[in-house]
């Protein structure tokens, strides 16, 4: 939120920016378009019943869905075909029904990379005695279990968890990193790829506040 805007993609505008300042400070979000009210408790809407609070789940998938549809573009401006939920990269799941990865990206002469994303809460009370980043990499370890043994030998797995503070967990922060290498060719910098998706995924969380 410290950083300016360097595209009209990295621009949050007052409505979004002023509850995701509150969201970073931990204070109470009510305001004009709120009736600072948590949903499920009755109590104040503080950071942690935004990304928490059961009443809310709807708004959750909506940010979880705002980050596939940016991880979807992220991919796309490396030079990739990235689509979102194919029909044709169903997965098997237990002996009940099927499920498919939300974004599947493919290249000419490359495995079809399936990536799952979360979006894990690290502002609950009983996480803070925890060092930011480690609920992103819980949450990595779990998508890795759920998926890899069953993506098919064709493809390959890559989980992209992510933190609602911005944090990236490690694997996603390392396909992040391989795409920007692919991104030279469409003529960008590595660093500056690197720099502005990083940018755009924690905007994209900042909006979701």
């Amino acid at each position: 939120l410290s950083r300016l805007p360097t595209s009209w993609n990295t621009v949050l505008g007052n409505s979004e920016f002023m509850p995701a300042v509150k969201f970073r400070l931990g204070i109470d979000l009510g305001g004009q378009d709120r009736d600072g009210r948590c949903g499920c408790r009755g109590g104040r809407l503080n950071p942690d019943s935004v990304a928490g609070c059961r009443s809310r789940s709807g708004h959750r998938q909506i940010a979880h869905d705002m980050v596939v549809r940016c991880v979807r573009a992220m991919a796309a401006s490396s030079g990739d075909v990235a689509r979102i939920e194919p029909h044709d990269t169903l997965l098997p799941d237990g002996d009940v029904s099927q499920r498919r990865p939300e974004v599947a990206v493919s290249r000419v002469g490359l495995p079809t990379e399936l990536i799952d994303v979360r979006v894990v809460n690290n502002s609950q009370p009983t996480r803070h005695r925890f060092v930011y980043g480690s609920y992103a990499q819980d949450g990595e370890r779990v998508k890795i279990a759920a998926y890899e043994s069953v993506v098919p030998r064709t493809s390959t797995f890559k989980p992209i968890v992510v933190e609602f503070l911005g944090i990236v967990a490690s694997k996603g922060s390392d396909y992040i990193r391989k795409l920007s290498g692919r991104a030279v060719a469409k003529g960008w910098k590595a660093s500056a790829y690197m720099e502005h998706w990083r940018l755009r995924l924690s905007l994209t969380l900042a909006k979701a506040v």
